[in-house]
């Protein structure tokens, strides 16, 4: 896990990394593309590219993706820079976590609970075991979608977003 993870998923310690891979696998190959787990350490591999030179018309900055739609990665999309992120939409995870919690408190079952596909290689007893889940929908959300599916709906502001 430590040559693919970064602690704590610390800003800090992935613009480190980053600098370290560019520096000792990249300074004569083209880095293509950065797929992160969290907008802000994507935005902290981008920083970590621009710092040695990409983001130019000759070293065009790496596609990069990430998840959680905060501010500045929407920021970073429409400047053309972080190409992609995940939004999952905090409402909707809001809503549908107090309708399970509420129904289980009522000893019910929960309406939409996967029960039979959603396998993350759980063990219990033993023996694999599908972990039921309320599965929901993300949005992968680009420049070309971006304020249909951030702004529109209102997760965030245009003024958030200086749009």
């Amino acid at each position: 896990m430590d040559t693919v993870g970064t602690l704590r998923w610390s800003n800090e310690l992935a613009m480190s990394r980053m600098e370290n891979l560019l520096s000792a696998h990249y300074t004569n190959q083209t880095l293509d593309g950065i797929l992160s787990p969290y907008d802000p350490i994507s935005l902290s591999t981008l920083e970590a590219c621009k710092a040695v030179g990409y983001g130019t018309p000759g070293k065009p900055l790496p596609v990069v993706g990430g998840q959680d739609c905060i501010v500045a990665s929407c920021k970073s999309i429409l400047a053309g820079e972080q190409y992609a992120t995940v939004l999952k939409d905090t409402r909707v995870l809001g809503m549908a976590t107090v309708e399970l919690v509420d129904t289980i408190m009522r000893g019910e079952v929960p309406q939409g609970l996967n029960t039979t596909t959603y396998d993350n290689d759980s063990i219990k007893n033993g023996k694999p075991y599908i972990v039921p889940s309320v599965l929901l929908e993300s949005v992968i959300v680009t420049k070309d979608n971006l304020v249909a599916e951030v702004v529109d709906t209102g997760y965030h502001s245009a003024e958030e977003l200086g749009l």
